[in-house]
């Protein structure tokens, strides 16, 4: 992920698009660097979702944002921002005024190199405030799950990363709480 990305996560209530964006916050915090955690769905649960303790939780903030002015209001302190989940956030804000909260982070990170990652649940926002979030994000990771009448199908999309060509067809993996492996024998070509 590249210094000063917005990357937006989305996908429905299943905790897969948390985990992986929980990895990207570990490997942030791994390699030295803090975190900031601006969360709706409660501090608490944040810290035990990512296993926080010692050393480790010295380099997370942990901030509770429940509406719109919470997140507009949030300023980075970290390397890594992350915003779990800004549908809730910002579910009843104009999608104007998401756009111009948006646009003022990723001016923020591309200023002081460092990355927003954002939450987003399926079915929350309306079509504009999605779509405002997905052309102002550098990369767009989409958790998705079809069922097939015998099993439920996970796989992901990668519309953006980047300038790098995106991913058109679905990657099919596996979750299983405390690990995300891609099912290498569906791959498409």
């Amino acid at each position: 992920m590249g210094d000063g990305w917005v990357v937006l996560v989305e996908g429905g209530t299943e905790p897969d698009k948390e985990f992986f964006a929980d990895l990207v916050c570990r490997s942030a915090r791994q390699g030295g660097q803090r975190v900031l955690v601006v969360t709706s769905r409660g501090a608490a649960t944040v810290a035990r979702r990512q296993g926080l303790a010692g050393e480790d939780r010295a380099r997370v903030v942990l901030q509770e944002a429940m509406d719109f002015d919470d997140l507009a209001a949030v300023r980075p302190v970290a390397a890594t921002t992350l915003v779990d989940a800004v549908s809730f956030m910002a579910q009843d804000a104009d999608p104007a005024a998401l756009s111009r909260c948006v646009q003022a982070h990723r001016s923020a990170a591309r200023q002081d190199g460092h990355a927003v990652v954002l939450v987003a649940e399926d079915d929350v926002l309306d079509a504009r405030s999605l779509g405002a979030l997905r052309h102002l994000s550098d990369a767009v990771v989409q958790f998705r799950t079809h069922d097939d009448g015998e099993k439920i199908q996970s796989f992901l999309r990668v519309p953006r990363w980047g300038a790098l060509h995106s991913v058109r067809q679905p990657v099919h993996y596996s979750f299983t709480g405390d690990r995300l492996a891609i099912d290498t024998r569906r791959r498409h070509v």
